[in-house]
């Protein structure tokens, strides 16, 4: 094929195989792994996890690696292209059998799980606060009767990290302050601020 550029097509070959060195070593999975689902899996057999991420051939990615550890009847997923049965399917499978619910952001709204599970972990952080908010919510809701545990995964060198530790930052000490005026601090002050920001700004196109 004609090249666009000179040059380009030896670029191109040497993207695919960076691509491939950075799958092969993955961190994010290594700490997914090896840091949280493995020693809680170790301490209860049937913890059960839902694990949200933003694209599909990450997801794909995941339930690849967690059914090479732990087998494929631990893993259901959730998606867009799904039909309303097989989610539903997806979802009682997870709730009576599987460990795992990998879910993009279709999962987000819509599903209850707070009877069978209170893990959650964002393999990717969505821009909006409120979706974060959204996915929550899908644990920590009436009926759930144990302490909601989530485990956020971001890597600290990207741009994307920054903005996000400087919008955490700022909001902390606004709930900080907040806080002085009602002498209480109240936990969930900081979410309800969230919200708020969510609603003001256009944080995607920030």
């Amino acid at each position: 094929k004609k090249e666009f550029f000179e040059g380009e097509m030896k670029q191109l070959k040497e993207l695919i195989d960076f691509a491939k060195q950075l799958k092969s070593s993955d961190n994010k999975i290594d700490v997914l792994l090896n840091d949280i689902l493995i020693p809680q899996i170790q301490e209860n057999p049937k913890e059960k996890f839902i694990i949200f991420t933003e694209y599909r051939a990450t997801q794909d990615f995941i339930l690849k690696e967690l059914s090479a550890h732990f087998g494929n009847e631990s893993c259901e997923f959730i998606c867009g292209s799904q039909s309303f049965k097989e989610r539903e399917e997806a979802i009682y499978k997870f709730n009576s059998e599987a460990n795992f619910l990998v879910s993009t952001e279709a999962g987000g709204e819509g599903i209850n799980l707070q009877k069978h599970c209170h893990m959650m972990v964002n393999f990717d952080l969505p821009w909006n606060p409120m979706r974060m908010v959204q996915r929550i919510g899908r644990l920590y809701r009436y009926g759930q009767n144990r302490r909601v545990k989530v485990f956020n995964l971001q890597s600290p060198q990207t741009f994307d990290s920054a903005i996000l530790d400087l919008m955490y930052q700022r909001i902390a000490t606004v709930s900080r302050d907040m806080s002085t005026v009602g002498k209480e601090f109240r936990e969930g002050l900081a979410d309800e601020i969230l919200g708020e920001i969510s609603e003001a700004i256009d944080i995607q196109t920030l």
